[in-house]
């Protein structure tokens, strides 16, 4: 390894006190997206790190921060394996990566990639889902030697903005046959409804619970789970949002009749871009489409205060193809350790792949 560069695991007592470097490095990468701050990651770790063992890496030349690979092994006892991944895996982020001095950018995915391969002896499976398409975890080369595979895991809907709203909306013949403005109109005739910005730290707590109530009875309408109202995940998004309101980050919407929330949006305003997280809305409004009808409120806002994105993350849903039809892919990349661990899961996967014909043969199911 160059000897210019050092190379630490991160210790959990020093996981608090990282946060200006992590946030200051995050600036300066080709990775800099909402789902990589520290304050996201800490919030998960302090909540979700349970039968879970720190991994995330750190890398400094001259003593300043230039690179992290932010990582964490689920542990488990044989014959379940021990997985590799990125943090906060399971509360659905997206565009994850490492965080890397851009100008360093491969130099620095190689190094890191030497160090997570010299300690192959605690994990036997690399699983890095929600993963940038450009990432340079993807370059040829890296994994030689040992059994990997790359593949498309999810897309991502998206607008550019750019322009003013009218001429993008006028362009959309779906929103237009959707009738929104109309709707719009007809729906706030009614004087009890009102469209509120959530800007005050009480007022987001109930914001909050009411999003999350519309959410399960969206879920029971439908007859549907949701991971998004694990009794964990409600915690980690109450205490994200909070620390995201602090620092101007938060963009939650409601729409209200009276004192009933009908309609909720959970977004986050970063780097000039909306992420929007999650919606809800109360399903005895369908006919009003509330859902569009923020979407619609938000975009209005977005174009003339400089926006450049808004951001519809993962999935193709037919409800966000309505605004866009440009899209981002997210990638899973796999990896088989080199310890028996690994190497055992590597062939029950190719003997599951060599049955699975006959399986379909005995069946009768098509290829």
């Amino acid at each position: 390894m160059d000897r210019c560069y050092q190379i630490h695991r991160l210790k959990e007592e020093d996981f608090g006190r990282i946060g200006a470097e992590w946030n200051a490095l995050l600036d300066r990468s080709a990775a800099d997206g909402v789902f990589l701050r520290w304050e996201w990651i800490h919030s998960w770790w302090s909540i979700f790190r349970k039968n879970r063992r720190l991994f995330i890496l750190t890398v400094r030349q001259d003593n300043r921060l230039v690179g992290i690979a932010p990582f964490f092994i689920e542990t488990a006892l044989f014959p379940k394996p021990r997985c590799l991944r990125f943090c906060s895996d399971e509360l659905s982020p997206d565009y994850l990566d490492l965080i890397l001095e851009k100008d360093q950018a491969e130099i620095l995915t190689r190094e890191i990639v030497q160090e997570v391969l010299k300690n192959s002896g605690e994990w036997d499976i690399l699983c890095l889902d929600n993963l940038r398409a450009d990432s340079t975890l993807l370059a040829a080369g890296l994994f030689d030697g040992l059994d990997h595979a790359a593949k498309v895991s999810f897309r991502c809907p998206y607008l550019p903005i750019h322009g003013s709203f009218d001429d993008y909306f006028r362009s959309r013949a779906s929103l237009q046959s959707f009738e929104l403005d109309k709707k719009l109109k007809q729906l706030f005739k009614k004087p009890e409804m009102r469209h509120v910005m959530v800007n005050d730290p009480e007022a987001l707590t109930r914001a909050m619970d009411e999003l999350f109530a519309l959410r399960k009875s969206r879920s029971e309408a439908k007859g549907s789970q949701s991971n998004f109202l694990d009794e964990a995940v409600r915690r980690f998004h109450h205490d994200i949002s909070r620390r995201f309101l602090a620092e101007g980050i938060l963009n939650m919407q409601m729409i209200y009749d009276g004192e009933k929330p009908v309609s909720a949006t959970y977004a986050y305003n970063y780097k000039k871009t909306i992420y929007v997280f999650q919606t809800a809305f109360d399903v005895q409004y369908k006919k009003w489409s509330t859902g569009g009808l923020m979407f619609l409120l938000i975009l209005r806002q977005a174009f003339p205060e400089g926006f450049r994105e808004f951001d519809m993350l993962k999935g193709d849903e037919p409800y966000k193809l309505k605004w866009t039809d440009v899209m981002r892919d997210e990638m899973n990349l796999t990896v088989y350790g080199r310890g028996w661990r690994g190497q055992g899961w590597r062939r029950l996967r190719q003997l599951k792949n060599q049955l699975r014909p006959v399986k379909r043969a005995l069946t009768g199911r098509a290829p």
